[in-house]
């Protein structure tokens, strides 16, 4: 068998990904904020906010609210009342310094925070010390 035939035998006999296999959740190193990538979304939590969030929350989160956030490919950045989700069980680390883009969502990891913007520019920084929203 010729090499080139060796070749194809071996890429049809790898196993098939399916089509829109779902990225694995990521963390900053820190493990403050873990992102999970969706169909079209990123949804992000902040785990154990070292100081209090100014302002009110929204009026139907009642007192326990940003933890969670959610940024779509186009608009606003949506607030989940309640906690942050659960830990993911494995997630990758976004070393600080890097950044990463799934679509019209980009993401950078720093050491002041996780900051994601979408393609009209809305976004939010998380981070364990602050959380902004823009």
């Amino acid at each position: 068998m010729s090499y080139r035939l060796a070749a194809l035998a071996l890429f049809a006999s790898l196993p098939t990904l399916p089509a829109q296999a779902e990225p694995m959740p990521f963390a900053t190193p820190s493990g403050d904020v873990e992102c999970r990538l969706t169909s079209g979304s990123l949804d992000c939590s902040v785990f154990d906010l070292a100081v209090p969030l100014s302002g009110k929350g929204p009026r139907e989160c009642g007192s326990d609210w940003g933890h969670r956030y959610v940024l779509l490919s186009e608009g606003p950045v949506h607030l989940i009342c309640g906690g942050p989700a659960g830990r993911a069980a494995r997630q990758d680390i976004a070393p600080y310094g890097i950044s990463a883009n799934w679509g019209p969502i980009r993401c950078t990891s720093d050491p002041g925070g996780l900051m994601c913007h979408n393609a009209d520019g809305h976004g939010f920084v998380l981070a364990r010390d602050a959380v902004g929203v823009f």
